[in-house]
This record gives C-alpha cells, sequence and structure tokens, in this order.
C-alpha cells in the first residue's frame, strides 16, 4: 500500500532529519518510533511500525494551480481564515509511505498522517496537499488535527460544499476511495449546513471503521432519525459512484 502527500514550502531549503524525528517524539508520544535507515541530500527514509518512509526533496513548485485549487476543499477553509494561499510557494517535500496491513487501510493512512505532521512542523511548511483527499490543508490545522489523538478524518477527505436551488447544503466528500469505502454525498435543509457537515465527517469515519454502509439501511443524526441510504453517481460528474443521505426525508 502507498501512501502520498505534498508539503508546501516558501523555499528550497533540506530538511533536517533530526528535527523530524524530534517534532515526530513530540506530538506522537507513544507512537512506534521513527527509526532511521537512510539519509541522503535528497531522500530521508525510516521505518516507522510496518511502514517505510521516504522523504524526498524537490526543489520546485508543484506545478499550475493543483496544491492551491485544493485549498478550497480543506474544512479549515470554512473558517474566518479563508482558503490557505500556497501560490507563492518555491520547493516541496514528498511524503512516501510504502507498507502497511492492505485489509486495514485506516490504520497505515494514520500512520503515514503522523509522519506528514512531523515533516510540515519541523521544516516550517505552508501547507500539506492530501492529493488522496483532494484537499490542501494549512501546517498549524494539519498538525492540529492530526495530534489530537482521534482518528484525523478532517484531514483524510476535502468537502464540495454547494448550495442547492432550494436553499438547502450539498456536501460531498472527495476522499474515501483511499479508504477503500465509497465518498458520501450529504443533502441538508437550509440553516443546517454546519450540522451536517459534522454528520458527514461522523458517517465517513463510521464507514473507515465498519465498511461500506448496505443499500437502504438507514442512519441518522440523533437515535430517532432514520434515512435510507441510496447509491447513485457523483454530482460532481466524475462516473464514481457515492453515497446519498438526503437529510430532506428525514
Amino acid at each position: 500500500m502507498t501512501r502520498l502527500s505534498f508539503v508546501l514550502l516558501d523555499a528550497s531549503r533540506p530538511p533536517a532529519p533530526g528535527a523530524i524525528e524530534a517534532a515526530y517524539g513530540e506530538l506522537f508520544e507513544g507512537m512506534p518510533p521513527l527509526e532511521r535507515t537512510d539519509t541522503s541530500d535528497d531522500v530521508l527514509a525510516w521505518t516507522v511500525g510496518d511502514c517505510s518512509v521516504f522523504v524526498s526533496v524537490m526543489q520546485a513548485p508543484i506545478p499550475t494551480d493543483e496544491a492551491q485549487s485544493a485549498a478550497r476543499f480543506s474544512i479549515a477553509a470554512f473558517g474566518p481564515g479563508g482558503p490557505v494561499d500556497t501560490s507563492s510557494h518555491e520547493a516541496h517535500l514528498m511524503v512516501t509511505s510504502l507498507g502497511g496491513d492492505a485489509d486495514d487501510p485506516m490504520t497505515s493512512l494514520w500512520q503515514h498522517t503522523r509522519v506528514v505532521a512531523a515533516v510540515a512542523k519541523a521544516c516550517g511548511a505552508m501547507a500539506v496537499y492530501e492529493g488522496n483527499a483532494a484537499a490542501t490543508h494549512p501546517t498549524a490545522f494539519y498538525v492540529d488535527v492530526a495530534s489530537a489523538g482521534s482518528p484525523p478524518m478532517m484531514l483524510w477527505t476535502g468537502l464540495s460544499v454547494a448550495r442547492e436551488t432550494d436553499g438547502c447544503t450539498s456536501l460531498l466528500t472527495l476522499g474515501l476511495g483511499q479508504l477503500s469505502i465509497p465518498n458520501l454525498w450529504v443533502i441538508a435543509r437550509p440553516g443546517e449546513g454546519n450540522d451536517a457537515m459534522v454528520f458527514a465527517l461522523d458517517l465517513a469515519l463510521y464507514t473507515a471503521g465498519q465498511g461500506q454502509i448496505p443499500e437502504g439501511q438507514t442512519v441518522g443524526r440523533t437515535d430517532d432519525e432514520r434515512v435510507a441510504v441510496r447509491y447513485v453517481d457523483s454530482p460532481n460528474g466524475s462516473g464514481e459512484s457515492v453515497a446519498l443521505v438526503d437529510l430532506r426525508n428525514a
């Protein structure tokens, strides 16, 4: 199993392996340690648990505006600061993890995320671009969520939010494929968008742990709420099948 993340820097500079290891130990005390296996001018390598991790120095920005376009899908973008501005990044680090249990994708992704957070913190990164989540997160947000002690679903999926013609809110997750589950499409009544966002993330985490929700099974925000899950084509035109939870039917 391969995991890949991009740590965006304002200038090209080599990462210090000792600083990364110190940041990892500070943020994730009690977790499997980083065991250094190789250090060169361009690639750092560690083992952690049953994964091998590599940090490669890329002395150029990510081409086009891919990372900046993805900033609007970070949960952090819905806060007062808006999307993080990565337009001036001059270089990036590519963090790659190999290995882990293919039958337990959440554990391997969580371990990878811890290393990425340590790299971003130690290197004073501008942001972290998670291509498989279709989201670019501010470094402070990434580190805080990764080190909070709970599975960091807010880092693992971008969230596309749109307003329906009837004033309802439409929320679509973008990164659950890396957890081997379908993305979620949640539609909420006017004024219930924030509540629906929390529900979508909670449901994504539940699904990651329990597996794909069967067609017709009911879910809800309370013990009494019962909304049937349906599988439909994604509203973003990707052609993938997504799990639709229409809270207007609650």
